[in-house]
């Protein structure tokens, strides 16, 4: 261990602006007052350097006790129980806050609306109409408003994939906020237009006239379709889809 190098000092007499004859305060048994400097004016650098550095030492050695033996498994059981209760506490927050897409459920029927349904000539056919669909938004998995933007929906032919139906963002009406643990119900526009590319031969305008046509005799047949669904979520970057089906597996459009 350093230790600081030890010094001597003098202590000189008093000189005072008074003067006083000291041979006479010595026969009258009286000391002249002497004056001792402060010893911390005396003292060299070498030794100021040398008290910290004994000070820092200790401070180690403290700390070193802090993370040595019993105390260093204590610490360390801190630290594990801390990160152990952020990631709990980060996890319940997640589970109860992050959105979740609503389940979809498509009704088995649409209401013709607006103008009547036009399937153009029969050397060229379309098919051109406003069908108004009724869907469901179960939002029982959610735990906070669920807040549903730039909704996306297009009917196709289950057999053929073909699209000949969307929705149309004017006819959305976005944002859409649920409630939690709600099922609410909505209604979805969709303007159908189809264009055969073969005449009456075509696959997907075949299943579109004999379910949708005009019928002079007989129930019309079901058509099989899905709903495509693109979803994007406040608070989430990316969008999500769903494909949606009728429950009962098919579909009756409006008869014209």
């Amino acid at each position: 261990m350093l230790s600081a190098p030890s010094m001597s000092f003098t202590c000189k007499p008093h000189h005072s602006t008074n003067i006083v004859d000291s041979s006479s305060l010595i026969v009258s048994g009286i000391s002249p007052p002497l004056h001792c400097p402060d010893r911390s004016d005396r003292l060299p650098p070498t030794a100021f350097s040398s008290i910290e550095l004994l000070r820092q030492r200790r401070q180690r050695r403290k700390y070193f006790f802090l993370l040595s033996g019993p105390n260093r498994w204590r610490w360390l059981c801190y630290v594990i129980g801390a990160i152990v209760f952020t990631l709990a506490v980060g996890g319940i927050t997640l589970y109860f806050c992050w959105p979740r897409t609503p389940l979809i459920m498509m009704d088995d029927h649409a209401q013709s609306i607006y103008l009547p349904t036009d399937w153009g000539p029969d050397e060229h056919p379309w098919l051109r109409a406003t069908w108004q669909l009724n869907v469901m938004l179960d939002n029982t998995q959610n735990w906070i408003p669920t807040r549903l933007q730039d909704l996306e929906w297009r009917m196709a032919d289950d057999e053929t994939n073909e699209v000949f139906a969307v929705s149309h963002a004017s006819d959305s009406l976005t944002p859409v906020v649920l409630a939690p643990r709600s099922v609410e119900s909505l209604r979805v526009v969709l303007h159908v237009s189809y264009e055969s590319s073969d005449g009456m031969n075509d696959t997907t305008f075949q299943h579109l006239y004999n379910s949708c046509g005009p019928k002079k005799m007989g129930a019309p047949s079901e058509l099989r379709v899905h709903l495509q669904v693109s979803i994007s979520l406040w608070g989430i970057i990316w969008r999500r889809t769903a494909v949606v089906r009728p429950e009962a597996g098919t579909f009756l459009c409006p008869t014209t």
